[in-house]
């Protein structure tokens, strides 16, 4: 009887051996776009706005709205191009459009309206992050394990969204604009990361049709969308204003309200990660 031979490490990864290395290059520059705009727009800007920029608190509140809408709005136009240009071209206009916008909110003299601009248009070049990066993912993944590459992929980049809120909020203290001279080297090193990307398909079309009887994953997903609505929501309206309220009216520092709302967050994801969210629905898993 011939032994089995255990798998390499490389093997067991939802992902084929010739996609792991524009995946990971997607997955980079998308992680750097991330720590940026989540750090500036979550966590910076709300500090720093009226001292430094000489506006009101709500312009940061504005510029938070106009990105976010903004990107929310081009993510259907960017996947249609997506699939016209390809992941290359898209995808170094949306470092190129981000860049542009990082570097107007720098340089450009500080009023409500050009802050507005200049956050909508850093929303619509960061509208083409994800899809590239998830449309390559799919496309690298191994028949079947399309779901476990997004997922790995999508929740490695994702730490990157918390701790550019935290290393942001953090430099906001600083009174300087050392933090937006930083975003915009990390988004110049999106872009370099963007010009490695494949111009097309990494891969050839599956033959495998899609299976008509495949069981729809809405009704796995909708019992999730309360939590996760509350997740979002709780983020948009408490989160960036903790820093400016953490000292005066609650009595902590910066360092001292982070170990209170990483608790706190765990209670809106709590369905997404009980048993009953799981297939086993809390049985031991066979074996």
């Amino acid at each position: 009887m011939t032994p089995v031979r255990p798998r390499a490490p490389r093997d067991r990864l939802p992902l084929r051996a010739e996609g792991l290395g524009p995946v990971g290059v997607a997955a980079a520059s998308l992680a750097c776009a991330e720590f940026v705009r989540s750090g500036l727009y979550g966590a910076y800007l709300t500090q720093v706005i009226d001292s430094q920029f000489g506006l009101p608190v709500t312009a940061a509140a504005g510029a938070w709205t106009a990105h976010f809408l903004t990107d929310t709005l081009m993510r259907g136009p960017a996947g249609a191009l997506l699939g016209r240009f390809g992941l290359r071209p898209v995808a170094l206009a949306g470092a190129g459009l981000s860049v542009l916008a990082l570097a107007l909110m720098l340089l450009a003299p500080p009023s409500v309206w050009a802050l507005l601009l200049t956050s909508a248009l850093h929303g619509a070049g960061f509208s083409a992050m994800w899809p590239v990066a998830m449309n390559l993912t799919a496309d690298a993944a191994r028949d079947g394990y399309q779901g476990r590459a997004l997922a790995l992929v999508g929740n490695g980049i994702m730490p990157l969204s918390g701790l550019g809120f935290l290393v942001f909020g953090a430099l906001a203290g600083r009174g300087d604009a050392f933090a937006l001279w930083l975003g915009l080297g990390l988004l110049l090193l999106s872009a370099a990361l963007a010009l490695l990307l494949p111009l097309g398909r990494v891969l050839p079309a599956s033959d495998a049709a899609a299976d008509p009887k495949a069981r729809s994953v809405m009704s796995a997903l909708l019992p999730l969308l309360p939590a996760a609505f509350m997740q979002t929501l709780s983020m948009t309206l408490l989160g960036p204003w903790l820093f400016r309220m953490a000292e005066d009216g609650l009595g902590l520092t910066y360092w001292g309200w982070w170990p209170c709302w990483a608790w706190a967050g765990r209670w809106p994801t709590a369905p997404c990660r009980s048993p009953a969210a799981s297939p086993t629905r809390g049985r031991p898993a066979p074996g």
